[in-house]
């Protein structure tokens, strides 16, 4: 048998280059030539290539020879024992490569049979091995081949973590030639502190334990001749080679993989605009501290009057300010947590394991003290400020949901009370938001029961008194609270998700009540409707009021649609769009509430305006002076001017009838003339001519709602 045996006088030394096929078919030459020549024991030893031999025993050895045909330092030629025939083993070339050694019983003469068959067996041998050594020169061509043409690093190492194979590509990412490497322990390209780990999971391998890594991709850190660590992708493989084990591996550099991949990392967590985390980063961070229940203070941070600076200077330098805002936040936030941008004009600051609103607000108005500064862009001097809303965890506080939404709670505080300050949630804002909750609940069954009702406010042509339109105002017949005007559910009602059918209905239904009265009372009566501003942005405007005007019969020009500040000052070209189609079509336009805003003369210039309403606060109150006449007095010959009509709102009294008739008004609008009403009763008004003057310039009125 090959290796040791335990008929064998002392151990075997296998060479660590033989196959295992052919060690045990040399096992069986020995045994098969003990038995055919009878002889107490049978050795085959052969020299391989790689400088190793293999001994291969059948039978009982004299322990004194033994321990002689074993080492592989001694010459078999010297060998000469009594009773020890030796036949020589050759290459197809006549070298010797080995020998068999045949320990007989008595004589070591060989009867001719038996001398022919043991050099035939010993040529069948020469052969066997010749062959075995062909295959593997075919095969370390073939490897030879892959390994030179490889880009990648293929590194070879046996089962005793030694390198026996090692090609170019390794020499080019190790930095080691060959001479240095061939023989050494595969150890020398592990990092250091990893080198137990690796030896101990070979040695596994190659006791035959679990190969979990072996046909996979790992990832791992590698060392460099000069001692510089760097990351590679190593595919491992296991065969058997000569009777032992090899173990190899394809590696790859992935410096520049890993180096791509934290840059995406990183771009995927980072704000482009200003380098700090975005909402991504933001949201992960959040939810790690809240897991790991670390307590965190959340501020939510929103510029005021950044709008103005893109609107005006333009976003170049929109972009210039939010940089340097991000840059002051970061210097003086980043040392409390995560400071982020979570787009726009908005940032957050997580500040970590506290939960104190003290120091939150503190470092709020700090914050708002530091963005107040002048910030230089393009050559303009720009100064905003910030509006900071904080939120702390806490009992009731532990998901990040609901610590953002009171951050967001607190900031929308903050911005209602004036802006440029901190505020802190408290539970009484959440209670605030309940309460609205339930007022669009309120306000969904409104619309579903009918509950909402048209309420209609004469408008009295000025030169003769006589009631020539109304104004449609929206009422709600609240179950509970009764009627309800437009200032106690409208704000809520323009952003509710039935704005846009409740819009839909008033124009319906006001022009279906115009169209009834001009073919019943007055030929030329026009009705006023007020639209949602979302009305402008929720499918074709102008295709809704066609419709509207077909289903009711009314003609375009009995329909004037009033356009508030807050549509204008958008400034949208497809809103100006719509109003110019409207208008094509013959419908009316009046500007409502003019002078108490921020819309420009210019304007009036660009959109296609009928008709301008002054407001109430020029014409009645307490504060209606001189200077508030002279306005008035502006307004009217500029429409006039503009080819535009004046109605006045507010008139009270029939001096300020008067008043507006001398300086040329052409409508008036007021609780002289009659306060919003049922068309029921608006029927029931004297529509001729209510309003004369006396002799003395008081007005009398003759009618009464």
């Amino acid at each position: 048998m090959s290796d040791a045996s335990a008929n064998t006088a002392a151990p075997t030394r296998r060479s660590t280059a033989i196959p295992r096929s052919l060690a045990e078919d040399l096992d069986r030459v020995a045994f098969f030539t003990m038995e055919a020549l009878e002889a107490k024991a049978v050795r085959v030893r052969i020299d391989h290539v790689d400088g190793g031999t293999s001994v291969h025993t059948a039978g009982v050895l004299p322990s004194g020879s033994a321990a002689n045909l074993v080492d592989p330092s001694k010459d078999p030629s010297n060998e000469d024992e009594a009773g020890v025939v030796r036949t020589d083993v050759c290459d197809p070339g006549g070298a010797r490569i080995g020998s068999i050694f045949v320990h007989r019983f008595g004589s070591s003469v060989l009867e001719r049979p038996e001398h022919r068959m043991l050099v035939g067996l010993a040529r069948h041998v020469g052969e066997r091995v010749e062959a075995a050594r062909q295959v593997d020169a075919e095969a370390s061509q073939r490897f030879e081949s892959i390994a030179t043409s490889s880009p990648d690093a293929i590194v070879t190492a046996n089962a005793r973590n030694e390198i026996v194979a090692w090609n170019a590509g390794a020499e080019r990412l190790f930095g080691y030639v060959p001479d240095d490497v061939l023989g050494q322990s595969l150890s020398l390209i592990v990092p250091p502190r990893m080198r137990g780990q690796h030896e101990a999971g070979l040695a596994r391998l190659a006791s035959g334990g679990e190969a979990r890594l072996l046909g996979q991709s790992v990832k791992v850190m590698a060392c460099r001749k000069d001692g510089s660590e760097f990351p590679i992708e190593l595919s491992l493989s296991r065969w058997m080679e000569r009777g032992e084990q090899r173990f190899g591996a394809i590696i790859r550099d992935m410096s520049e993989r890993v180096q791509t991949e934290a840059e995406l990392r990183e771009a995927a967590a980072t704000d482009p605009l200003t380098g700090l985390a975005n909402r991504g980063a933001l949201n992960k961070r959040l939810a790690d501290l809240l897991a790991a229940e670390r307590r965190v203070a959340l501020l939510m941070i929103d510029l005021d009057g950044f709008k103005e600076v893109n609107d005006t200077l333009g976003h170049p330098v929109g972009d210039a300010v939010l940089v340097e805002v991000a840059r002051r936040i970061q210097k003086g936030a980043g040392q409390f947590g995560l400071c982020a941008r979570m787009g726009g004009d908005e940032f957050v600051i997580l500040m970590e394991d506290t939960a104190n609103p003290m120091d939150a607000h503190w470092l709020g108005e700090t914050l708002i003290d530091a963005i107040e500064v002048a910030i230089g862009a393009s050559g303009a001097l720009v100064t905003i400020s910030a509006s900071v809303g904080v939120a702390c965890t806490g009992e009731e506080t532990t998901d990040a949901g609901t610590l953002v939404a009171n951050a967001d709670l607190a900031l929308y505080r903050a911005k209602a009370e004036g802006r440029g300050r901190t505020r802190l949630f408290t539970p009484e804002l959440r209670h605030k938001v309940a309460e609205r909750g339930l007022a669009r609940q309120e306000l969904g069954r409104a619309w579903e029961t009918g509950a909402y009702e048209l309420y209609y406010q004469p408008q009295v042509w000025l030169a003769d008194g006589s009631v020539r339109g109304a104004e449609a105002l929206l009422r709600w017949n609240h179950p509970e609270r009764g009627l309800l005007a437009p200032g106690a559910f409208l704000p809520l009602l323009e952003s509710d998700a039935t704005a846009v059918a409740v819009g839909n209905w008033i124009l319906e239904t006001a022009c279906r009540q115009a169209a009834h009265w001009r073919s019943t009372i007055r030929s030329n009566f026009r009705i006023a409707v007020n639209l949602f501003p979302i009305q402008f942005k929720s499918g074709d405007l102008v295709q809704n009021v066609e419709h509207a005007l077909r289903a009711t019969g009314l003609a375009p020009d009995g329909l004037e649609i009033e356009i508030t500040e807050t549509t204008i000052l958008k400034s949208d070209e497809r809103i100006l769009s719509q109003l110019q189609r409207l208008r094509a079509l013959g419908v009316s336009l009046a500007f409502d509430d003019f002078g108490t805003g921020f819309a420009s003369l210019s304007m009036l210039r660009k959109f296609p305006v009928t008709k301008i309403k002054i407001d109430r606060s020029f014409v009645s109150g307490p504060d209606v002076d001189e200077r508030d006449v002279a306005i008035t007095q502006a307004m009217i010959q500029m429409a006039d001017g503009l080819g535009m009509t004046t109605v006045s709102e507010g008139i009270e009294t029939s001096a300020q009838h008067d008043q507006m008739c001398r300086q040329g008004c052409d409508w008036g609008q007021g609780y002289l003339y009659g306060r919003p009403m049922p068309s029921s009763n608006f029927e029931m008004l004297e529509w001729g001519a209510n309003v004369a003057s006396s002799a003395g310039g008081r007005a009398t009125v003759r009618f009464c709602a």
